[in-house]
């Protein structure tokens, strides 16, 4: 719960919550994202109750021995310094090809302009990664979760909301907590991302509520409840925005502000339906080895948003990768703002 009280530290001060990013997160509707770079990149979510392993190392250092510096066509390291270019030169002389048919050293991948249409954008990841201050191990794990096809998970999507194409060349899931704020932060993400790429990306919601988090269980419940009267993304978007109101008389009263039959929703939130689908949807992200949330899948592969540099920038290259490399056309188009409040002020601003 470490990095769940770091993010807590940005929403609430004094235990009232602090009037600065109230008003910042409801009227720069898309600045919060600046925010989200920071929250991800310093490894904050929320976390599983794990008890932790003493004999952790907390660094390791390269220890490599120095390399020949590398230049690569398309790839601009003239901003480096000689410490980084020192670094992305190893890595790029070090990490093989993402192409199994092409075994060879990313660095002459790219330099012989061999078959694998990867090897330029691992080397690009690489070197933003580098920029951005990421170890050598940091760099190595997030090439690896990007390209290596070892990394690839087959996540069954059932009868979990989604929306999107039928057929979409891209498919984003996320396993998230409606209480946890860092999922909260990532909301207006995928939001974004989806409105950008949405002819072409479908978008799966995965229950996975903490103990930790004591309203979380009721309102995945109570989101599954507006499921069954068409309504779960309306509720989705109202409990993300209300995080720090989802005790039950909140929840009711968004069922009743959405429209929905509010016996219906009482009945369907308590029903051992609802709780069967939570708890299934959980125990299928555990067996997906998830810790915490939230957690994303990109096709199938988990993107570990600590260790992107930028992550509104990363995911963005990451996506329209995915679609060229698929051999279609990028369709991406303006987002519209998804504001943490759909409209007027919300229980944060209202409340002292």
């Amino acid at each position: 719960m470490v990095a769940d009280r770091r993010v807590r530290s940005l929403t609430k001060v004094g235990g009232g919550g602090s009037p600065l990013i109230r008003v910042a997160m409801h009227r720069l509707r898309w600045a919060p994202l600046l925010v989200i770079a920071l929250v991800f990149t310093t490894g904050a979510t929320c976390k599983k109750n794990e008890p932790t392993d003493p004999t952790a190392d907390s660094a390791t250092a390269s220890g490599s021995s120095p390399v020949a510096k590398v230049e690569l066509e398309g790839v601009d390291t003239k901003s480096f310094t000689p410490r980084e270019h020192q670094l992305w030169s190893s890595l790029v002389s070090e990490l093989l090809s993402p192409c199994p048919n092409v075994a060879v050293p990313l660095a002459q991948c790219v330099k012989e302009k061999r078959d694998c249409a990867r090897c330029e954008p691992a080397a690009s990841l690489l070197l933003r990664a580098v920029q951005a201050g990421k170890t050598k191990e940091e760099a190595t794990d997030l090439y690896k979760a990007r390209f290596d096809d070892k990394a690839v998970k087959t996540i069954v999507i059932g009868d979990s909301p989604s929306k999107g194409p039928e057929e979409p060349v891209i498919t984003l899931v996320e396993f998230a907590d409606f209480e946890c704020p860092a999922c909260g932060y990532a909301y207006p993400i995928v939001e974004k991302m989806y409105g950008q790429y949405g002819q072409q990306m479908r978008v799966v919601f995965k229950h996975f509520p903490l103990d930790t988090h004591p309203n979380a269980k009721l309102a995945a419940q109570a989101s599954w409840a507006a499921q069954q009267q068409g309504q779960f993304w309306k509720m989705h978007r109202m409990l993300f925005t209300h995080q720090e109101r989802l005790t039950e008389p909140d929840l009711m009263n968004y069922a009743e502000e959405l429209g929905l039959d509010v016996k219906k929703f009482t009945r369907d939130m308590h029903s051992e339906a609802a709780v069967k689908a939570v708890d299934k949807e959980k125990t299928q992200g555990m067996g997906l080895g998830i810790g915490g949330t939230p957690t994303l899948f990109i096709n199938g592969r988990e993107v570990n948003l600590a260790l992107l540099s930028n992550v509104v920038k990363d995911l963005e290259d990451w996506i329209e990768l995915e679609i060229e490399l698929a051999g279609k056309q990028v369709k991406k188009q303006e987002a519209e703002p998804q504001g943490p409040a759909p409209q007027g002020p919300s229980p944060q601003e209202q409340g002292g």
